[in-house]
């Protein structure tokens, strides 16, 4: 699977659940902590979380849905910001 200015092989939408934590004493991640998870977002899921502008975008649009990098999210962002697309 290839990431930046490609296309994703994967056309579902994912969410991570956190289960992170450090040990107070060691500073260390703890062990006993269960590693992160990733779901699928199911329908429920999608209207319940992506209601802003861009989890719309994220629902609706599959162009969008091709952006891979965190850099490709944001020069979206600005281009947008830029054209008034949020005014």
């Amino acid at each position: 699977m290839s990431r930046g200015n490609t296309e994703d092989l994967d056309s579902n939408l994912f969410y991570r659940t956190f289960f992170r934590g450090l040990d107070a004493k060691t500073n260390e991640a703890d062990p006993a902590i269960e590693p992160d998870l990733d779901k699928i977002a199911d329908e429920e899921y999608q209207k319940t979380n992506l209601i802003d502008s861009f989890g719309l975008r994220l629902r609706n649009d599959l162009e969008f849905r091709k952006l891979n990098t965190y850099n490709e999210l944001c020069s979206l962002f600005w281009s947008m910001l830029l054209q008034g697309y949020f005014a």
